[in-house]
């Protein structure tokens, strides 16, 4: 009777002897015991077959080891398979040829996991500053029998196992035989700042002072205090709903368009660099993921991971996009309507048939797109709708696609008031003579490692939807469905309640808040109206695109002030739903 026991310890101790990082150089040999790692998923194979054992009998009927288990040999860590299955075995009692009884042959799922050290991510999002070089270098980590489809790409975990080196001289590696796979578990988000402790306790009596004042003093360093706040807000609330690796977290993919792009850029950057987790996609890079042949000798098909598979929880920017191509533009069409990537794995990778697999996409995709002068040439000025923004290079169908779609405050800022160009050339000279100098009292108030730790808090927060804000959003739901539709089909998008959802809690958990209010509704409605009205013109709900953040001369207004606008806007909502969606609205129109 055979018996294989496989171990699966589930941790080991937190020493110098039993832990190692995939970036430390050279890897002398180790000490053949387990040790514990912690890794970024970057390439996956497919599930193959691999020899647990095999009983080899004496060819020799004169032999004692012509029957019974003599010659029994097992897979052991970072062994190969011809050291389990081989023909040239010999007897070690009368050194005859051995032959496998294939009856008793045992076999068991494979998988190669090809993996870095987390900290590699810092080289990929674009925000990485030190001066001194890092070297990464994948580890291969093989998974056996119940860890086969354990880990996902992109993920993170603590890998359980015994080092190796498999093969010989020049083609020898350095390999993991993992025991065991533990999802990587953050430490938690701490403590909210004291300076935003401070603020929030300022603002209490007001359900939208605190997600202002963050929105007017976010990013500092890169755009004057009290200018783009509108689009700071969106950046803000985007953040908010990315979590750690969250199946369920509300992401929100935003789109801005606008003509100053080296400014978005920086901003959306900055923003980015505050998640858990943000990937900056580069054009040598591959954007979802490709499929190829394993390099281990193994002849299956290999998956490897892509920007978007590789920012799971977090944010991937993918920049510019009116520079990419049109093949690429309906790939990202498809993954942003699916939310999944899918890969073919032909027959030449030694699959019986053709096979496809779906990938989820858990990460919100961030873009920027550089309105076109040749197509706003072809609209005439008397036949552009009142609010229409500025069409971008990207198709109408992709630009649907995203959950949220904004104009750039900076162009219109530009036209209405020269005095904020002034302010942007003089934060720009600035930073230029002051690198390290805070040119504003409120930058070092609320300084970037404020915000950092604060959406750490934020992303961990759990927010339930209550049903008043849930039945204010439906009712405009349905009442932009009905203004909106034309006979070429409905302006308003299907996928609006989802995003409207995600923007409402994002607010909230923004706000400190384990539940949504319909104040929180209301900026979520809001900041998509002004979008949709900016794409397809106004509704009969008259938002202004300064609704949210009002000005008087150029400047803004104070936040008791702002209060009063917001409060107007939600009579005017209520007014709207009522009338256009009475079975919905919880409002009387004669109220």
């Amino acid at each position: 009777m055979e018996l294989i026991l496989a171990l699966h310890l589930s941790n080991v101790p937190s020493l110098p002897g039993y832990t190692f990082q995939t970036n430390k150089f050279p890897r002398t040999r180790l000490p053949l015991r387990y040790l514990g790692v912690e890794v970024l998923v970057l390439c996956l194979t497919a599930v193959i077959k691999y020899t647990q054992s095999a009983l080899y009998l004496c060819s020799n009927k004169d032999c004692p080891a012509m029957t019974g288990n003599y010659h029994l040999r097992v897979h052991v860590p970072g062994a190969s398979e011809t050291t389990v299955v081989r023909s040239d075995f010999s007897c070690s009692l009368c050194a005859s040829t051995l032959k496998e009884d294939m009856k008793y042959r045992t076999l068991g799922d494979k998988q190669i996991m090809e993996a870095t050290d987390p900290s590699a991510l810092k080289a990929l999002s674009g925000t990485c500053t030190s001066s001194i070089p890092v070297r990464h270098q994948s580890l291969t980590v093989f998974l056996r029998d119940e860890l086969v489809n354990g880990v996902q790409l992109g993920g993170t975990y603590t890998v359980v196992g015994v080092p190796a080196t498999v093969g010989l001289g020049q083609d020898s590696s350095f390999c993991v035989e993992a025991s065991n796979i533990i999802p990587f578990k953050s430490q938690g988000g701490g403590a909210v700042p004291a300076s935003m402790q401070k603020l929030h306790a300022q603002t209490r009596g007001s359900p939208w002072a605190f997600t202002g004042c963050l929105a007017q003093a976010f990013a500092g360093e890169i755009v004057p205090p009290r200018t783009m706040c509108t689009i700071k807000l969106a950046l803000l609330l985007s953040l908010a709903g990315t979590g750690h690796e969250q199946q369920t977290a509300d992401f929100v993919d935003l789109l801005i368009i606008g003509r100053d792009t080296l400014i978005l850029d920086r901003l959306m950057v900055y923003a980015a660099g505050l998640s858990c987790r943000c990937i900056r996609h580069q054009a040598c890079n591959e954007m979802f993921a490709v499929v190829s042949q394993d390099s281990h000798g193994t002849g299956t098909a290999s998956i490897q991971a892509g920007s978007v598979v590789l920012a799971r929880g977090g944010i991937c920017f993918l920049g510019d996009m009116s520079l990419f191509k049109k093949d690429k533009i309906l790939a990202l069409q498809g993954m942003l309507e699916s939310r999944t990537i899918v890969l073919g794995i032909p027959r030449k990778f030694g699959e019986d048939i053709s096979q496809e697999i779906s990938i989820p996409v858990q990460c919100a995709i961030w873009g920027i797109d550089n309105p076109s002068t040749v197509a706003r040439k072809t609209i005439s000025k008397k036949d552009d709708p009142i609010g229409l923004g500025e069409p971008g290079t990207l198709p109408p169908s992709l630009i649907e696609a995203f959950g949220l779609v904004m104009q750039s405050d900076r162009d219109r800022e530009r036209v209405e008031n020269d005095s904020t160009e002034r302010v942007f050339m003089q934060h720009v000279l600035g930073k230029a003579v002051h690198l390290r100098e805070k040119l504003y009292t409120i930058t070092g108030q609320l300084t970037t490692q404020d915000f950092q730790q604060f959406f750490q808090v934020v992303s961990t927060l759990p927010c339930t939807l209550s049903p008043t804000a849930e039945t204010l959003i439906r009712a405009y739901y349905v009442a932009s469905r009905r203004l909106r539709s034309t006979r070429h089909g409905n302006l308003f998008p299907a996928s609006a309640v989802r995003t409207l959802i995600s923007l409402s809690c994002a607010h909230a958990k923004l706000s400190l808040r384990n539940s949504t209010l319909p104040e929180d509704a209301l900026i979520a409605i809001l900041l998509y109206e002004i979008a949709i009205s900016a794409r397809h013109g106004i509704s009969l709900l008259p938002v202004p695109s300064t609704c949210i953040f009002p000005t008087v001369g150029g400047k803004s207004v104070s936040m008791e002030e702002r209060d009063e606008v917001l409060t107007q806007m939600m009579e005017e909502l209520q007014r709207f739903t009522s009338l256009y969606a009475p079975n919905l609205s919880q409002f009387n129109p004669e109220e």
